[in-house]
């Protein structure tokens, strides 16, 4: 799965997809470290609209795990031009590889620091929500069962 967010949002399964042509750039690996996430974000091509997983992003570049094509057949391939969206940030990049349902996205233009740590603070906020819903189903959960009183 993407990160074990797929669980989390009720989508389908990235882990399970068979590698296809990897393709790569001549802009080489990444020079910048990557913040991992595990957010909700949206892709935009030419072939349409698609929900994802933003994975981890830099300053330069995202990965994305696509786990609702909206009636897509086809997935956005190497060299393909696409705008990424989460949380009220975008960026207009082009994808750099592609292995099943994930993408490598290299961003047109450098994306400011501030986004990045305004996505790690969307991050921690994430995180922390879900460990509370999950701290209060098991308390639920003990409760019913006469663990806890």
């Amino acid at each position: 799965m993407c990160r074990g967010a797929l669980t989390h949002f009720g989508y389908g399964n990235c882990m399970n997809a068979q590698p296809q042509k990897i393709v790569s750039t001549l802009r080489g690996r990444r020079g910048r470290s990557r913040l991992r996430t595990s957010l909700p974000a949206q892709i935009t091509s030419l072939l349409g609209t698609y929900n994802v997983v933003l994975e981890d992003i830099s300053l330069t570049g995202a990965r994305v795990c696509i786990v609702d094509r909206r009636g897509n057949t086809e997935t956005p391939r190497a060299k393909a031009l696409l705008v990424l969206e989460w949380f009220g940030f975008d960026a207009f990049g082009e994808v750099t590889w592609r292995m099943g349902d994930r993408l490598g996205i290299a961003f047109e233009q450098i994306i400011a620091p501030a986004v990045l740590i305004k996505t790690r603070d969307m991050e921690d906020e994430q995180l922390g929500s879900r460990k509370a819903r999950e701290e209060m189903r098991s308390y639920m959960e003990n409760w019913s069962s006469g663990k806890v009183r």
